[in-house]
């Protein structure tokens, strides 16, 4: 028999084998994989080294789509959406960044089980994404490390030249477009002065600024408004103050041309053209986008950088801890810089000499999408405006002229049974 000295002596070896086991435990290494990756175009996607560093087990297979979508000549839309499709078919990625697979026929992991299951905590603007997505009845199916938003840069030396007032908070359009027209016909650097720039396509001109001023083209059922009117009246005025160089409608938009406009309406890019010539909060201030004072809604947050998971993937588990990393505080620290956008986590955004707090002030609450009208329908009616507003610009049609087509085609593409 056992004496209780030795059974003691056996507990306690026993009770240390066992810890020593457990000491020399290790954990199984993780799961090899080769993740299919792809991208809008290759040289936006800012995240491969990260992703390389973080996951050493992981290797990276990057697609580029931006050929397949390449209009070439012959192309139409719907043979440029086969090459995609069949793009993404034969190569069967794990993981998709900026671009939306679902409108080639893709269906993808739904994120937020995966979110609650591993209690991912989001930033404000990622929790503002989600709500506008909910809010609209879509499923969470992209998370997206950036994010961007349209502000007004002010540039101070054109307004002290022309002695004219520098707006110290946020404007209207009539009074963008009041103050705008005190520019026409000066120069600065000996160069033209213009008023404002809102952008170089004439279909997203017209519709920011309607949007400026409450109204809209298209209901939220995709149905064009019965009362063109006031949007005839608001797109003479934008021919006008493109012909008498009010408004900057260049096709090349860049430092030159900015610093040549005393309004500039623009993305947080510019701050980058801003910070790389030295130009200084002595020179430029950024205000808050334009809004309707009667009907006040902030410009909302876009995101910048959505990453999205094939359902069909073999890897859900594996693209799923990419995603959450890249859209984590710790790689924010590192991709704040992206030019890509901002950082969706704003204490990591580089301070800038500039405030920026009109990128970064409150959105507003949720945006209801609507249905937009057919994209091709949509696509043509668009074409006929650019076209025809860069004939009234350079003086070889009457804004009439131009009018009577658009009247007639809307009627024709979007008023038809």
């Amino acid at each position: 028999m056992y004496s209780i000295k030795s059974i003691t002596i056996m507990l306690v070896s026993s009770i240390m084998i066992g810890l020593l086991s457990g000491c020399t435990k290790t954990e199984p290494p993780p799961q090899e994989a080769i993740l299919k990756l792809m991208v809008d175009n290759l040289y936006s996607f800012p995240y491969e080294p990260l992703i390389i560093g973080q996951f050493p087990h992981i290797t990276l297979e990057i697609i580029d789509v931006s050929q397949a979508r390449t209009f070439r000549s012959g192309d139409t839309p719907e043979i440029v959406e086969k090459r995609v499709r069949d793009l993404i078919n034969s190569e069967n990625p794990d993981i998709f960044y900026n671009l939306n697979p679902a409108q080639y026929g893709t269906r993808l992991v739904n994120l937020e089980p995966l979110i609650s299951r591993d209690k991912f905590e989001l930033s404000e603007v990622h929790n503002y994404h989600i709500n506008n997505l909910k809010a609209n009845e879509m499923p969470i199916t992209q998370l997206s490390p950036t994010f961007d938003r349209y502000a007004l840069y002010l540039n101070h030396n054109v307004f002290k030249q022309a002695s004219v007032d520098i707006p110290q908070t946020s404007v209207n359009w009539e009074q963008l477009h009041h103050t705008a027209q005190l520019f026409a016909g000066q120069e600065y650097n000996d160069k033209p002065v213009y008023g404002y720039y809102i952008g170089n396509y004439w279909y997203q001109i017209w519709s920011d600024v309607g949007a400026m001023n409450s109204m809209r083209l298209f209901d939220r059922g995709g149905n064009i408004t019965n009362d063109l009117e006031p949007w005839r009246k608001l797109l003479e005025q934008l021919a006008q103050d493109a012909l008498s160089g009010a408004m900057l409608t260049s096709q090349e938009v860049n430092y030159e041309t900015m610093k040549q406009t005393a309004m500039f309406i623009g993305n947080s890019m510019p701050l980058s053209w801003l910070a790389s010539n030295n130009e200084s909060p002595d020179d430029w201030s950024i205000i808050s986008y334009p809004m309707d004072t009667r009907n006040p809604q902030p410009y909302p947050y876009y995101m910048t950088g959505n990453l999205y998971i094939n359902q069909a993937s073999p890897y859900e588990d594996q693209a799923w801890e990419v995603i959450k990393y890249i859209n984590s505080p710790a790689a924010a620290k590192l991709i704040s810089a992206s030019s890509s956008g901002l950082s969706v986590y704003k204490e990591y955004i580089p301070l800038k000499p500039f405030a920026i707090d009109a990128f970064l002030d409150n959105p507003g609450s949720p945006r209801l999408y609507g249905t937009n009208p057919d994209s091709d329908k949509l696509s043509e009616f668009a074409g006929d405006l650019q076209s025809g507003m860069a004939a009234v610009v350079a003086e070889q049609q009457t804004f009439e002229e131009l009018w009577s087509l658009l009247e007639h085609k809307s009627k024709e593409l979007f008023l038809s049974e």
